[in-house]
């Protein structure tokens, strides 16, 4: 398999697995959040972490039966992405520089 293909699909999973987790959240929240009378965009933090408001939340959908939100899988689809960008960026930089300009 050609490189540049590789780091194009690597992009792609990247974006997928992050839009993936975005909308897991956005699911698990969105019902939590109703059951609490609050907004889902107050808890836009427990994206990326898990604190203990976060940690209260998601035990609350857990005990409703809404499977809890994990960040696990934001962390790893945005590094995914960032360093699949960031090789094809330099394999780019790189072809230019020797001359072969695909």
């Amino acid at each position: 398999m050609k490189t540049k293909t590789l780091l194009n699909m690597s992009i792609g999973l990247g974006a997928l697995l992050t839009t993936v987790s975005a909308l897991w959240w956005g699911l698990v929240y969105h019902f939590v959040s109703k059951m609490n009378g609050e907004s889902m965009w107050a808890s836009v933090d427990c994206m990326a972490s898990l604190s203990a408001e976060c940690n209260l939340l998601r035990a609350m959908g857990w005990m409703r039966g809404i499977n809890p939100y994990e960040p696990m899988l934001f962390w790893f689809g945005l590094v995914v992405l960032v360093m699949a960008l960031v090789l094809k960026s330099s394999f780019v930089k790189e072809m230019n520089r020797l001359g072969n300009v695909t």
